[in-house]
């Protein structure tokens, strides 16, 4: 989910030319830097990481455009309301314009969502911040214990799913076939890249929805099947 959530980053600060923050409470910044230009600039992180310390021009010249566009921050533990603190801080002292989209990796790293009550509360909050400061609000969840990797997820196997449901947009589950225990070491292995994504919920009318990936590690990048 972290690399689907850092592919977001990358395409809207980059394609669409948006400001985001990234809320990492997984990754390190660092890490996160490197592995954002080695998607750019499609290559290892090894690779990345050793141009950056030879002063390549283009992996630095990568890394400097996405510190116009991308925030990283990597504290552990925050509400919503530090959430918000930062995007004012991004919108008057980091970016050129206000910030269009948040990506937070990811939400039961967030504070008092180890209850119920205090999940539901925390992704109840996110609905107004978003209209309040017309963003765009990602946030990446983990399945609970019914949920499976190697299968595609329901909205009622998603750790605070009812608030989940309720409250979001879009849903999207993302699962992968190499995780199933029942498959061969040469069925796991043909599919060891493959990422799988459905679209569980949304709010207005889509076409497709399931789609197939396969993650290039040589390139640090996710292809459609």
């Amino acid at each position: 989910k972290t690399f689907v959530g850092i592919n977001m980053a990358l395409s809207a600060a980059f394609r669409e030319k948006k400001n985001v923050i990234f809320f990492s409470m997984e990754m390190s910044a660092a890490s996160l830097i490197l592995r954002l230009i080695a998607m750019f600039m499609k290559k290892t992180e090894a690779e990345v990481e050793k141009l950056l310390v030879e002063g390549d021009e283009l992996a630095l010249m990568v890394q400097r455009a996405l510190a116009k566009k991308l925030l990283i921050v990597d504290q552990n533990n925050l509400t919503v309301d530090d959430i918000r603190r930062y995007i004012n801080v991004a919108n008057t002292m980091v970016f050129e314009g206000s910030t269009d989209m948040i990506i937070v990796d990811y939400l039961q790293y967030m504070a008092n969502t180890t209850t119920f009550e205090g999940m539901s509360s925390t992704i109840r909050a996110f609905k107004p911040l978003a209209k309040e400061l017309n963003i765009i609000p990602v946030v990446l969840s983990q399945l609970n214990r019914e949920g499976t990797p190697w299968l595609k997820p329901e909205i009622k196997q998603m750790s605070g799913g009812g608030p989940i449901e309720a409250t979001g947009d879009w849903i999207m589950g993302i699962w992968r076939d190499s995780e199933n225990p029942t498959l061969s070491i040469e069925e796991q292995e043909n599919c060891k890249d493959k990422i799988n994504m459905s679209i569980l919920k949304g709010r207005r009318k889509y076409g497709q929805r399931d789609f197939s990936y396969y993650f290039n590690p040589q390139e640090t990048y996710f292809y459609p099947v």
